[in-house]
């Protein structure tokens, strides 16, 4: 039998990657009480057809394009497999076409070759026609491999994989290449090209993928061909369909494309996954703990409608989980719908590297953070504190019970921060940890609102360096849409606002990447004050961005435990390990040139020496 979407419809698909609204069949939409989420099928499940030959790729055969309008991805890597992902066009979409997947060392698929036979049932409309391999338990470590996909004839592009390290082994270094803030109506993705052609291990995702708006039609002009007509015809997302339909947009792009195609990525989710300043709060009337938004003009207008809020927190779950090459465990069985799945995860590299992945999204409780609470931040003494919390009526820490991890998480945090055996502990952690008084919503959203858990998260990698049980700390940040690079602190009394921090304060360094395309701080506040459309009005809100990004990097700059500021650039970043050092470089790409050759920099270079929590500016 076989089940097209019509002349229409595989004409736009050809073209663009994305199906018209309507084409597409529907299936497995998601409520409060039920999850049907897209798992990865063991390759333990899968039949051999080592006999089957896949033909090379080819742009220009008939099919070639929209057979796979989303190509190619791998991520989530063990030291034994990866996570490999494709989607089949509805167009091509056959009922019974069983699916091939080949996979080898090399390039034309001669070493190491081995196929397998994907059965039909397994693509299929449930799920947008997405499908993920585990790996894991079939491929040697510290290895690249290539792959590839066949369905009905038509060979998809070849993609590039890479497995850990073996954890008893010794790396000489690991190179990743960390993007984060990517909104696809704020600019260009020619940032992913570069990164495609970057010579790293692996790709580092802080977050922020996708944005769950569309129908942005002030951005049309200025970014021509960048535009989402979300499903429900709303400017926010309203249900499962509208966050596929964005996911199919993001990953149609070729430059991103590109990227995924050529590294394995190591994947955070962070608010835009799902809506903007997520958390989550007990409801008396639902008896369970159920999601909100922040109230905040970009944040979702039925943030606070518990029903509708359980079934779209749902649906963003079930498209990350169909669109995303990862593993997790799920327990439907529990009742609070953020604690059916689990993300965070250590990643070892060998004894170079241990890296920990954090969810602050799933757990996160409401902060309520005021300006009062940054002047007790930077109390100058315990005693001072305490005074300051009585007379401003603040909380103390005993009494704070906000948390960004959740309880579960936290206590698996702690204890992994401080396992021994790693030259290097690395957080990928999406939002910024060191407090920046400033009004900035970003600050809000931030560990700023979670002081009581942030300092529990300090004392504890602060005692495990004591003990020599952790020797370095960094943590790779995104979310605030700037460059950032500091010392993380114990406590930060007022008395290292104006003076350098003592060393014996110190706990790791941050390193924040700018976003791909998201508007950064200064972009947001120029769009404020210059309302003027067309070329006079960008050319004005450009150079009263530079203007105050400036203003905000010397004020910023000011706070000493800040090595490093700015909010002006767009890019992504490179950072290496190595037994003697830690590097990090960031590159400005332009993000208003939809080209492959978009003009790219080297920013900032900065250097972290092994044994030493000391910032040293390279470039």
């Amino acid at each position: 039998m076989t089940n097209r979407g019509g002349v229409l419809a595989r004409s736009v698909e050809r073209v663009t990657g994305v199906v018209p609204r309507g084409t597409e069949l529907r299936g497995g939409k998601p409520t409060a009480g039920q999850l049907n989420l897209r798992r990865p099928i063991s390759v333990a499940d899968l039949k051999r057809s080592d006999g089957h030959r896949i033909a090379m790729w080819d742009e220009n055969k008939r099919d070639a394009k929209w057979t796979f309008p989303q190509s190619v991805a791998s991520g989530d890597p063990s030291s034994t497999g990866v996570v490999l992902w494709t989607r089949i066009g509805p167009c091509a979409y056959e009922e019974r076409t069983p699916l091939f997947l080949e996979v080898a060392e090399d390039e034309r698929f001669t070493r190491e070759r081995r196929c397998y036979r994907i059965t039909a049932r397994e693509v299929a409309p449930d799920h947008d026609y997405t499908i993920k391999i585990d790996l894991d338990g079939a491929l040697a470590a510290d290895r690249r491999y290539y792959y590839r996909f066949e369905y009905d004839g038509v060979t998809s592009r070849t993609g590039r994989c890479r497995t850990l390290p073996d954890a008893n082994s010794s790396p000489e270094s690991v190179r990743f290449a960390v993007f984060t803030c990517q909104n696809y109506l704020n600019g260009y993705f020619g940032a992913h090209h570069h990164i495609a052609r970057e010579n790293v291990d692996f790709l580092l995702d802080l977050g922020d993928s996708i944005y769950e708006i569309g129908n942005r039609p002030e951005t049309w002009e200025r970014y021509g061909g960048h535009r989402i007509d979300l499903d429900s015809r709303q400017e926010f997302v309203h249900g499962l369909e509208d966050y596929r339909e964005i996911y199919r947009i993001y990953r149609s792009n070729r430059f991103f494309q590109e990227a995924l195609e050529r590294h394995t990525r190591i994947h955070v989710w962070d608010d835009h996954e799902f809506v903007n300043d997520i958390y989550w709060e007990e409801d008396p009337e639902f008896g369970t703990v159920v999601p909100r938004a922040r109230k905040h003009p970009a944040s979702h207008p039925s943030g606070t409608d518990t029903a509708f809020m359980l079934t779209l927190i749902a649906g963003a779950i079930q498209a990350w989980s169909e669109y995303t090459p990862a593993r997790f465990e799920y327990d439907p069985d529990r009742k609070p719908l953020n604690e059916r799945v689990r993300l965070y995860r250590r990643f070892q590299f060998g004894d170079l590297l241990a890296l920990l992945r954090t969810d602050e999204r799933l757990y996160k409780s409401r902060t309520h953070s005021e300006w009062t609470e940054y002047w007790i931040e930077h109390a100058p003494s315990q005693w001072s504190e305490r005074l300051l919390r009585q007379w401003l009526s603040s909380p103390s820490d005993e009494e704070d019970h906000r948390s960004m991890l959740g309880k579960t998480q936290q206590e698996w945090f702690l204890k992994e921060v401080a396992k021994p055996g790693s030259t290097w502990t690395v957080w990928a952690n999406e939002v910024l940890t060191l407090p920046i008084p400033l009004p900035l919503s970003y600050t809000h959203d931030a560990w700023d609102g979670y002081r009581n858990e942030r300092r529990e998260i300090m004392d504890a990698v602060a005692e495990a360096r004591k003990r020599g049980d952790v020797k370095n700390f960094v943590t790779l940040t995104g979310d605030m849409h700037s460059h950032l690079a500091g010392y993380q602190c114990r406590r930060y009394p007022v008395r290292e606002l104006i003076g350098r921090p003592n060393p014996e304060n110190r706990v790791g360094v941050e390193l924040m990447t700018p976003a791909v395309t998201s508007g950064n701080i200064s972009e947001e506040v120029a769009e404020r004050f210059v309302r003027k459309e067309g070329p006079i009005g960008d050319a004005i809100r450009i150079e009263l961005a530079g203007v105050l990004g400036w203003l905000l990097t010397v004020a910023v700059e000011k706070l000493r435990y800040v090595e490093f500021f700015d909010s002006h650039e767009w890019g992504y970043s490179v950072v290496e390990f190595t037994p003697d050092y830690c590097i990090h470089r960031t590159y400005s790409v332009d993000k208003r040139t939809n080209a492959r050759d978009a003009k790219r920099k080297l920013f900032k270079e900065f250097r972290i020496p092994n044994g030493e929590i000391e910032i040293e500016e390279v470039a």
